[in-house]
C-alpha cells in the first residue's frame, strides 16, 4: 500500500517502501501501484517475497545509478535460499543514462518471474553486459521459472542459466535482438551444467557478432558447458544470426582443445529466415536431437 506500493528494495523506492520492507516477513505478498518506481542498486533480498504488480506498463521498476562492479553486478539480487516471484512488472534499466549489468540475479535461491518486461539493460561500455534474469548455484540449488515475459534493448541476454545446481524453465517469452552490430544477443543461455527447459518462445533479430577470439556469434539459444542440458520444443527462432548454438571448444595457446559437451534434444521448432538453423562448434560431437523441426 501506499506511494509505490511498498516496495522493500530500499529507502530510495518512496517513503513508503522503506517501512513496508522493514515490516514485510517471510512469505508476504507486496502489491505494487500503478506507479513508476525509481530504487537503489545492489539491493538484496534474503526472505521469501512477491512482488505484484499491476501489469506491464503499469508498474515500472527504473534505477537511480548504475551497477557498481566493485559492490554487485545485480540491480536486485535474490540470495540466502530464498524464493522470490516478480509478476505483473516492467523493470526498465534505462540504459544508456544507467549501466546495468544483471536486472535480477537469483543466487542459490529460487522463484518465478511472470508477466514482466526487460526494457534497457545494458552497459554500453562493455557489450557483454546487460542480462534480464540471471540464475546461479554456486553451493546448493536454484530453481527459477520465467514465463510470459518480454526482452528488448538488452546489452547481452534475456536469461542465463549456470551452475550444475541450476534448474530453469523458460515458457511463452519473447526476446528481440538487437539486429546487426559488433554486440552479442543470447534470448537464452544455458552453461557450466544447468539444466534447462525452454517451450513456446520467440527469439529474433539475435545477428550481432563480436570479432577476435574473445568475441562470439549471437544466437537465439546458446548452450555451452560439459553437463550443460537443454530441452527446447515449440520455440519459434526467425531472423537470427544463430537459431540454437550448442557447445564452444576451447583451444589453449599450444592449440590443444578442450570439447564442449552440453546434451541438447530440440524438437518441433520453428527455425525461419536463420542465416545458420543448427550450429554445433564441438568437436566431441554431444548428442543433439533436432529432429523433427520446421
Amino acid at each position: 500500500g501506499g506511494e509505490g506500493g511498498g516496495l522493500p528494495l530500499g529507502t530510495h523506492a518512496c517513503k513508503a517502501g522503506g517501512a513496508a520492507g522493514a515490516r514485510a516477513s517471510g512469505g508476504d505478498t507486496i502489491d505494487l501501484a500503478q506507479a513508476t518506481i525509481a530504487t537503489g542498486v545492489n539491493v538484496k533480498i534474503s526472505k521469501s517475497l512477491s512482488f505484484v504488480g499491476s501489469g506491464i506498463g503499469r508498474t515500472v521498476l527504473t534505477p537511480n545509478a548504475s551497477t557498481d562492479a566493485s559492490v554487485s553486478n545485480d540491480w536486485i539480487g535474490v540470495a540466502g535460499g530464498a524464493t522470490v516471484n516478480f509478476t505483473g512488472l516492467t523493470v526498465n534499466g534505462l540504459s544508456p543514462t544507467f549501466g546495468i549489468s544483471q536486472a535480477i540475479h537469483y543466487l542459490s535461491s529460487s522463484g518465478t518471474v511472470d508477466t514482466v518486461a526487460f526494457l534497457n539493460i545494458a552497459r554500453p561500455a562493455n557489450e557483454f553486459d546487460g542480462v534480464g534474469v540471471v540464475v546461479t548455484a554456486p553451493t546448493g540449488t536454484s530453481v527459477v521459472t520465467v514465463k510470459n515475459s518480454v526482452f528488448s534493448n538488452l546489452g547481452r541476454e534475456g536469461v542465463y542459466f549456470q551452475d550444475p545446481g541450476t534448474q530453469g524453465t523458460v515458457s511463452n517469452i519473447t526476446y528481440t535482438g538487437k539486429g546487426p552490430g559488433s554486440f552479442i544477443d543470447f534470448g537464452v543461455e544455458v552453461a557450466f551444467g544447468a539444466s534447462v527447459v525452454v517451450s513456446n518462445s520467440t527469439f529474433t533479430n539475435c545477428q550481432g557478432v563480436v570479432a577476435g577470439a574473445s568475441g562470439g556469434t549471437s544466437a537465439g539459444i546458446q548452450v555451452t558447458g560439459p553437463g550443460s542440458t537443454l530441452t527446447a520444443f515449440g520455440n519459434t527462432l526467425q531472423n537470427n544470426q544463430v537459431g540454437l548454438q550448442v557447445g564452444i571448444d576451447q583451444t589453449d595457446s599450444k592449440g590443444n582443445v578442450t570439447a564442449d559437451t552440453p546434451k541438447v534434444t530440440a524438437n518441433y521448432n520453428n527455425f525461419l529466415g536463420n542465416a545458420i538453423s543448427v550450429l554445433s562448434d564441438v568437436s566431441a560431437n554431444p548428442p543433439v536431437d533436432a529432429t523433427p523441426h520446421h
